[in-house]
């Protein structure tokens, strides 16, 4: 199941306002957390992979995954999207990062355009990917 707009989480705490990406692992949604009234990505493990019996090894590595950036993220760091939240809802686990606004990681390596390692070393971190 995918989360639709409006869809509320954690007792009204995060509303999701729109998909920002499904791949195959994964899928990733903007959301406004309400109290706060900032922007977050939440990443949640791509439901469709429920079935599959490697699954638990996906939930497992979403988990460590989000333990390791939380952990990056300790101190404030320009290139490293800081971790807000880690959450279970639904039998889904959700791991919360800061909002950063800018272009696809995808989308900028097929643009055709070249880009300064450090720029896209830059890039890369900030989406979450190490």
């Amino acid at each position: 199941m995918v989360w639709v707009p409006g869809q509320k989480l954690q007792g009204d705490k995060y509303i999701i306002e729109q998909v920002l990406g499904q791949g195959g692992f994964g899928i990733t949604y903007k959301a406004r957390h309400t109290f706060l009234n900032n922007l977050v990505v939440i990443k949640t493990p791509n439901e469709t992979l429920r079935y599959d019996p490697e699954y638990p090894k996906y939930v497992k590595r979403f988990i460590e995954e989000g333990r390791r950036l939380e952990k990056l993220s300790e101190t404030q760091h320009p290139n490293i999207v800081r971790i807000r939240d880690l959450f279970h809802e639904g039998g889904i686990y959700c791991l919360v990062m800061d909002f950063v606004q800018g272009e696809v990681y995808f989308n900028l390596c097929n643009n055709g355009e070249r880009y300064p390692v450090k720029q896209q070393s830059s890039v890369y971190i900030k989406l979450g990917k190490l």
